[in-house]
């Protein structure tokens, strides 16, 4: 830090508060919109806000003669699980009133511009994380954010910093926009690549039932017939099965007697799918390997397929069913209470696969593999861009609080 500045605690210079208590009996369909960590979090980044806790006006209109509301220039910063973010309330903004304990208000910092103030906190995000408390969950209060000590050079000097982190930051983000972009791009076509090959019909295939070419949940019972009640097998919950990495194990072991009740049971090559939703929208599917003993019980959410290897190439299935198509048919057509829909047996048992020789399968799943593998090259590429970037961000907060930005360009 600049040596020529002076330090002081936040409680100093301003005020840290939060919000008065709303209660989920307050909650109405619509009025006021109350925020959580979430929309302030969306407003941060500019996005889109999905509107879902109201109000009453009334409620809001007592709050705000009694208690306060944000003002222009105040800072809302997230202070519970996802530390940092931070929203400087705008001129005219809509009515809104937001979470207690879980938002800090920061206002009355009349020697600190509020945009400097956010990129001194933005470049602490580490360190309030850091003086954070709770272990189930990350948490900072309000006692211990008041004796942080932040700089205070002049306000002229502040605004001349914010306007070179303005312009900087701006490129940045352009930057990672355009990156960004060239992910989305890049998983596109390996989709769009999916498609063509699935939608082909060549010479000799036929379309066939997934459950007239696949065991479909076979029966745990035969893990009994293989295996004895104290035998180890491995078990796979829900964190083990990803999105789009083609195989799959586990590191946790139980034994056989003790996985047995109440899960999934499948065996090594089958292919393995999440069918509850996010799971099953956000791509959760892999192939079983390596499992102790070949044996492995899971999520009483998966749905095995055990292929028969004469006819159908597992990897084959695998690519089949991580289709984005296939994905948003399930998606349309899944039932029950929301945030615990399924995918349901009249679509993942009678969705039509089409069926080549299993010399032709071997062929495609190789060609899909060396296209996915560049691919994630490529990715890997544009997600170290990325990390750089970043790092480039933190350089250039790092050099403005140590008074080395000030009258000088910064190259991007």
């Amino acid at each position: 830090m600049s040596e020529s500045w002076k330090y002081k605690a936040l409680g100093k210079l301003g005020t840290l508060t939060s919000s008065k208590r709303i209660y989920k009996k307050e909650y109405i369909a619509e009025g006021v919109p109350f925020y959580r960590s979430k929309e302030i979090k969306e407003l941060a980044h500019a996005r889109e806000i999905s509107l879902e806790l109201f109000i009453s006006h009334e409620r809001y209109n007592e709050i705000k003669s009694q208690f306060g509301i944000p003002q222009e220039g105040d800072l809302l910063l997230t202070a519970v699980g996802t530390i940092g973010e931070i929203y400087i309330v705008k001129k005219n903004e809509p009515d809104f009133y937001f979470k207690d304990g879980n938002i800090m208000w920061l206002k009355d910092f009349e020697t600190l511009d509020p945009y400097f103030l956010k990129y001194t906190l933005t470049l602490f995000v580490e360190q309030l994380k850091a003086i954070s408390q709770g272990s189930a969950y990350n948490a900072l209060t309000i006692e211990k954010l008041k004796k942080y000590a932040v700089p205070e050079p002049s306000i002229s000097e502040q605004q001349q910093i914010v306007a070179i982190l303005d312009k900087a930051f701006e490129a940045i983000d352009q930057a990672k926009a355009n990156i960004e972009k060239n992910i989305e791009n890049a998983k596109e076509l390996f989709q769009s690549k999916l498609n063509d090959i699935f939608s082909q019909k060549g010479k000799g295939w036929e379309e066939k039932k997934l459950k007239e070419v696949c065991d479909i949940k076979p029966n745990k019972k035969e893990s009994k017939e293989i295996l004895q009640p104290s035998d180890e097998v491995s078990f796979v919950p829900m964190k083990y099965l990803g999105e789009n990495i083609m195989y799959f194990n586990s590191s946790e072991i139980r034994q056989l007697k003790d996985a047995y009740s109440g899960y999934v049971y499948f065996r090594e090559g089958d292919v393995v799918l999440a069918k509850i939703t996010p799971c099953f929208e956000n791509g959760k599917l892999g192939i079983a390997r390596d499992l102790k003993n070949g044996v492995g019980f899971g999520s009483s959410e998966y749905i095995p397929y055990r292929v028969d290897e004469s006819k159908l190439f597992n990897e084959y299935l695998y690519f089949f069913l991580n289709r984005e198509v296939f994905r948003n048919k399930g998606e349309r057509l899944m039932s029950g209470a929301v945030g615990h829909k399924r995918i349901q047996p009249s679509f993942y048992e009678e969705e039509l696969i089409p069926i080549p020789s299993i010399e032709e399968q071997k062929s495609i799943s190789s060609s899909i593999k060396r296209l996915q593998n560049t691919l994630d090259d490529l990715e890997s590429k544009y997600e170290k861009k990325l990390e750089d970037l970043e790092e480039l961000k933190k350089s250039i907060l790092q050099k403005a609080f140590a008074g080395e930005l000030t009258n000088k360009a910064v190259e991007v």
